[in-house]
């Protein structure tokens, strides 16, 4: 392994152990070492979003987008961000690209609760949280959604 990917799982291992500010020190030296990675820049985003930096967490996200536009995670994660900060539209629009690049059940989710709570469009709310729960059954905002928006069986 070389020390990149030391200093990437070494800057993983100290953000899940509450270790923001160490996570990010980790991470930035990485990133002078490979300014291109995109996997870093990601990493950086998460350590800014843990320290309550959410301009610098956002220019670190579309960085991981703009070196590595195909990998869902990176437009996901951006838009929990936008969501986060109230920024609905841009959250929308930031989920439905890592729908386009990856369905999954998280995906759908994060789309039925923006359709539900915030666009007010139940049918659209409802259709992405049946999507979700064909991925996994166990989703509970899916269900609720579905539970309240379902028309009654006869």
């Amino acid at each position: 392994m070389d020390c990149k990917e030391t200093l990437l799982e070494r800057s993983r291992r100290l953000l899940v152990s509450n270790e923001p500010h160490l996570a990010l020190e980790a991470v930035k030296q990485a990133l002078e070492a490979s300014p291109d990675r995109a996997v870093l820049w990601f990493q950086q985003a998460r350590c800014y979003d843990r320290l309550d930096e959410p301009e610098l967490s956002e220019a670190s996200y579309l960085k991981s987008i703009e070196y590595d536009p195909d990998r869902s995670a990176f437009p996901l994660g951006l838009g929990v961000l936008y969501l986060d900060l109230g920024r609905v539209e841009e959250a929308k629009k930031s989920i439905l690209k890592a729908l386009h690049l990856e369905p999954t059940a998280m995906v759908y989710s994060l789309l039925a609760s923006i359709e539900y709570e915030h666009e007010n469009n139940n049918k659209l709310a409802l259709e992405y949280a049946h999507k979700a729960l064909e991925l996994d059954s166990s989703i509970p905002e899916c269900l609720d959604i579905v539970e309240e928006l379902a028309p009654p069986s006869p």
